[in-house]
């Protein structure tokens, strides 16, 4: 596919829309399953998502409510940047480079390595153990890539 001009299906911003959500639910599945094959926390760091939802409850949890609330900010970012991917990927195929490894890559530096730590929710990059670094690059590209195939798959499907 030639990556500067649209697709030959028509474009049309609900089904890009869709498509992408259900592919960035996908993306969010394997992104958790790629950390618990290569934990990104291996030395006691707490993870952003977790640093995010006690500022939000205002009050301490137990474990599993941190765990299922870490669960449910991953997949409501995952299907939300995914659903912003596939309205993206309609007009600007671009975008999906890589079969999708570019946009986790881009993913993983606009928020891992930027806007996370920007915001207090993890230490400065240059804090980060190696292992953090690796993991999250990782696991986010693999991210995009399943966000991609499920995404072209569903898009193709109902052209």
């Amino acid at each position: 596919m030639n990556l500067l001009i649209a697709p030959t299906y028509r474009r049309n911003i609900a089904k890009g829309l869709l498509c992408g959500l259900l592919g960035g639910i996908a993306g969010s599945v394997a992104k958790i399953a790629g950390e618990l094959v290569y934990d990104p926390r291996n030395q006691g760091q707490t993870p952003p998502p977790v640093v995010l939802e006690r500022r939000i409850a205002g009050h301490p949890m137990t474990h599993a409510q941190e765990q299922a609330g870490m669960q449910v900010i991953h997949f409501i970012f995952g299907a939300g940047t995914g659903a912003l991917y596939g309205v993206v990927a309609e007009f600007a195929p671009i975008v999906t480079a890589g079969y999708g490894s570019a946009f986790g890559f881009v993913l993983q530096f606009f928020t891992h390595e930027s806007l996370v730590p920007l915001a207090g929710l993890d230490v400065p990059p240059w804090k980060q153990p190696a292992r953090e670094h690796a993991s999250e690059f990782f696991t986010h590209v693999l991210y995009g890539v399943a966000t991609e195939v499920v995404r072209r798959y569903l898009r193709k499907k109902i052209a």
